[in-house]
């Protein structure tokens, strides 16, 4: 009998921290948390090591199966969906079509919300007057805004408590958007669980169901097709998290919303099948809670629920709903501040932020997004550059002194840095006598020490930029990883956006 215990044994921490220590060539384990846990904008931090000092997190009201659900903006058939989630709302009313039970009304509690002007004592009143058998809850709308995963769990609680008081016996549905945080997703899936069953069981509070749907926020309009890879990635999260619903989205479902463009009908088929093939082949639903156990998952579910029950504290009180201003300002600061991380390419969309294809095409995008929570997508800075360029000519050059062999990556980090403008670089290789012919966009690329023989002599013509940040010359300027990537782009190609 093969026993797998024999060959994949328990891990000894203090061996795992002995190892750790000499293969970084640390001194204690404060300096191996401190190069290795990383502080997230979701307000947790994702550590080295994750050991069974945690408690496991059971969970009740786990489902057993999923169905498969999709967003519509117009007239849709299609048998292989359970529901038909359409975009035509009525006063506060949601429609949605199911193949069962033909139409039916969920009261979208954020839209009648909004469309009261945020007043919470209007919303008690028009809500004592309705008799809703459905409430709708767009988690998903504090997530595109930018907000952080506690942030949204946050604004669970304080939900459910005006559910609780509002709407008890309403059947309750949150809508959660999902990214491609992997196993942070599944947290906060099975967190917001959770923290439903422990209201329930202690202050009644209404059970819920969720629907989990592909994050709009790090959906890109170039390059599309990698937005397939984040769907297959959220689908898997949400199947694993535990989602009652899920939905799924085109990979160019974005690039229809903001744009002219038709939808892809491949894309219809391609998302329903991440759906079919995870959940016939991977049998993803076949394991009740398979996370259930996982030290990493059950500590960052415990951190999330304690972040949330924090921050829910912090509003007092008049709690969350109350002050939904000062809210949607937090929601917004974190939504700058993930923002900055790609600009400075510590979060790196493929595509986009790097790696881009420079023969996409956009055209004209709509932006007519207003309210305390707008759609803020972390790719849109550079896509709404790299689109106000696309009918311009720029010139790009990439001048190499050196062996290749030697200069590959810094020669892919220049032509990668500029081509997110979605302009093609040229490289040159040059000798130290040559005569350059300049361009737009100069870039120099060369071993630090070679920089003073190739350029002590040269006059800058145009924007002129040199490779790393060891060797600097009047008239040209360095990149190198770690600045502020869109503030220099941006400034180097101001006189064409004019």
């Amino acid at each position: 009998m093969i026993k797998i215990s024999d060959d994949f044994g328990a891990v000894d921490f203090f061996k795992w921290q002995e190892l750790a220590f000499k293969s970084l060539k640390l001194e204690n384990y404060e300096e191996l948390e401190k190069k290795l846990n990383h502080k997230t904008c979701e307000g947790i931090t994702l550590k080295s090591f994750y050991d069974r000092d945690i408690q496991n997190i059971h969970l009740a009201t786990f489902p057993k199966t999923r169905k498969l659900i999709k967003y519509i903006s117009s007239e849709y058939h299609d048998d292989s969906f359970d529901k038909f989630y359409s975009y035509n709302k009525v006063s506060g009313a949601k429609n949605i079509t199911t193949n069962l039970n033909g139409p039916d009304e969920y009261l979208d509690l954020l839209k009648l919300f909004e469309e009261l002007n945020f007043d919470l004592e209007l919303l008690k009143e028009k809500i004592s007057k309705m008799n809703c058998q459905h409430v709708l809850v767009k988690l998903s709308l504090i997530h595109n805004a930018g907000a952080s995963m506690v942030q949204e769990l946050a604004f669970s609680i304080a939900a459910l408590g005006f559910l609780a008081n509002s709407l008890k016996d309403s059947n309750i549905y949150f809508e959660v958007s999902v990214d491609s945080l992997y196993f942070c997703n599944i947290s906060k899936l099975r967190a917001l669980r959770f923290i439903s069953e422990s209201l329930n069981a202690q202050l009644n509070y209404p059970k819920i169901k969720i629907i989990a749907v592909p994050s709009k926020r790090e959906q890109t309009l170039y390059d599309p097709w990698v937005n397939m890879l984040r769907e297959t990635t959220t689908i898997a999260a949400a199947f694993i998290g535990g989602a009652d619903e899920i939905a799924v989205e085109n990979f160019d479902q974005l690039l229809t919303d903001l744009t002219e463009k038709t939808p892809n009908e491949v894309g219809t088929r391609q998302a329903r099948n991440i759906f079919h093939i995870l959940n016939e082949e991977s049998f993803l639903q076949r394991v009740s809670d398979p996370s259930e156990g996982s030290y990493t998952i059950e500590a960052l579910t415990q951190e999330l629920i304690t972040n949330a029950i924090e921050l829910t504290k912090s509003y007092g009180k008049e709690g969350i709903l109350s002050q939904i201003k000062k809210f949607s300002h937090q929601v917004e600061l974190i939504a700058l501040e993930r923002k900055l991380r790609v600009a400075k390419l510590k979060h790196v969309i493929a595509g986009v932020n790097n790696f881009a294809n420079t023969e996409d095409q956009v055209g004209l995008i709509k932006k007519d997004q207003l309210g305390l929570f707008p759609l803020r997508r972390i790719a849109e800075d550079f896509e709404d550059l790299r689109q106000k360029l696309e009918d311009k000519k720029i010139g790009i050059k990439v001048f190499v002194f050196g062996e290749e062999s030697k200069l590959s990556a810094r020669i892919m980090f220049c032509t990668n840095y500029f081509e997110v403008l979605g302009h093609n670089a040229e490289v040159v290789f040059i000798n130290e006598n040559d005569s350059l012919n300049y361009t737009d966009i100069n870039i120099f690329c060369a071993l630090d020490e070679d920089y003073e023989k190739i350029l002590s002599k040269l006059k800058p013509q145009g924007d002129c930029f040199i490779a790393g940040a060891k060797f600097s010359k009047d008239g040209f300027q360095n990149i190198f990883q770690g600045q502020n990537r869109f503030e220099l782009l941006s400034e180097a190609v101001k006189g064409y956006l004019s």
